[in-house]
């Protein structure tokens, strides 16, 4: 799995299961932090030979940006320092050229100075007092409940597998065998990629009537919201527009 996509799952994870909000506020904030780690985390080295930083970047504090390398010298022994690049050109900690037999092989950046005080935007301040009002499925935005709205997009989404049984499926497990309990994966694939759906097992698995694949097409990246857009494209693309209203072409 990829880190984007294990991002992504545990986000949908979260949506899905009511993470976020009472009593789940401390599982929210171990799930935020496994995503800020995601998101922040880059492979330790890079290879100069693959990518090199850009020159000359400055810092808040008005030095140059800094960069743990390492150096081989001719002989083949290797150490690791501070350096920056300015100009194209690798230099020291204190400005210097490195030695004749010495080459920078490989890069990092080096992480900014612990900040105790500072908090990731997206964490749930547990220590902060949280409403008590537990969201579930009942709870209502004075118009429709959450479980109603699911129903109708369920029922929905349904519907366009029908008329589009040619490019629609469905599928127990994701692409990489996971799955969540008591839900499926629906899709149909749009001209202009993925449109994807978790859905519950009761009652949708046997409403929507489409090819069961043994596992899921591995996920192009899509958002709830490419999602929707999709599938909006592919109903302007079968309508053309009149003056008094809208008529099927």
């Amino acid at each position: 799995m990829k880190k984007h996509e294990a991002i992504e799952r545990i986000k949908e994870h979260m949506r899905i299961h009511g993470i976020g909000q009472p009593p789940h506020v401390y599982i929210a904030e171990a799930l935020n932090l496994a995503i800020d780690a995601l998101e922040n985390s880059d492979p330790a080295w890079k290879p100069c030979s693959a990518q090199l930083p850009k020159s000359g970047l400055i810092e808040e504090s008005g030095h140059n940006k800094e960069y743990l390398v390492t150096v081989k010298r001719d002989s083949g022994y290797a150490y690791r320092t501070i350096a920056t690049r300015i100009e194209g050109c690798w230099h020291t900690e204190t400005g210097f050229d490195f030695e004749d037999d010495e080459t920078i092989i490989a890069w990092q950046p080096i992480p900014d100075p612990y900040n105790p005080t500072k908090k990731v935007d997206h964490i749930v301040d547990a220590n902060k007092k949280v409403d008590q009002t537990v969201a579930t499925g009942s709870t209502s935005d004075g118009y429709h409940t959450f479980d109603e709205l699911y129903r109708h997009r369920g029922i929905l989404f349904a519907l366009i597998c029908a008329d589009h049984k040619d490019i629609a499926w469905k599928s127990l497990k994701h692409s990489d065998g996971t799955m969540y309990p008591g839900m499926f994966l629906c899709g149909i694939d749009t001209p202009y990629g993925q449109a994807t759906y978790h859905m519950d097992l009761n009652p949708f698995w046997n409403l929507i009537q489409v090819k069961e694949l043994h596992a899921a097409p591995e996920w192009d990246g899509h958002t709830p919201d490419m999602a929707l857009n999709r599938i909006a494209a592919m109903a302007a693309d079968r309508f053309v527009p009149l003056e008094n209203g809208v008529v099927e072409d």
